[in-house]
């Protein structure tokens, strides 16, 4: 069995480098806890300035993040209607959905959850065409839960219709689709 001071000699064994050495060997330079102390100072600037304070204005509802009107100055789209999306959503596309303004603001992201697609062309879980969505969520009073919910219906109580919500698409081909 080992003693007590065993412990001690070991300690003793190792050996502490000196800024010295640390220098010689590249790892520490005389302005190393200045660069530290810069970048923690941008850091949290970008933190602030590209996270809380977007989330804190709504940038997303402002005019030059909307969907284009022909002919105005903003030419570019950032919203589009549901209607618009529908027939392109298929089987296995992702969509985020934007969490509350607490949840934003916490978590530092814009969006709180995601769901799954699911073009239902056989008619598994009803009428054939329907689109669906699976996903994991949480309500006030803590319960969790997964669904299985149409789609449209989803985007239009999700927060009142009132949010967030982005599709993103598998990027397979048709063929790779139809393997599975």
């Amino acid at each position: 069995p080992k003693c007590p001071n065993d412990a001690l000699d070991h300690e003793q064994e190792i050996q502490k480098e000196s800024a010295l050495e640390l220098v010689r060997h590249g790892r520490f330079h005389c302005l190393s806890p200045v660069f530290a102390a810069i970048g923690f100072v941008l850091n949290y600037l970008w933190c602030i300035f590209g996270f809380v304070i977007p989330n804190c204005c709504c940038v997303w509802r402002w005019p030059c993040c909307q969907a284009s009107v022909e002919g105005k100055l903003w030419p570019w789209k950032r919203y589009w209607r549901y209607d618009t999306i529908e027939p392109k959503i298929q089987t296995g596309d992702l969509l985020l959905f934007a969490g509350a303004f607490n949840v934003r603001i916490g978590a530092q992201c814009h969006w709180s959850h995601i769901g799954i697609a699911l073009r239902d062309d056989v008619g598994f879980h009803g009428l054939p065409g329907l689109l669906y969505v699976m996903e994991a969520n949480f309500t006030d009073g803590g319960w969790d839960h997964c669904d299985l919910r149409l789609l449209r219906e989803r985007c239009a109580t999700y927060k009142s219709g009132s949010t967030d919500i982005s599709w993103k698409p598998l990027l397979i081909t048709y063929v790779q689709r139809e393997d599975r």
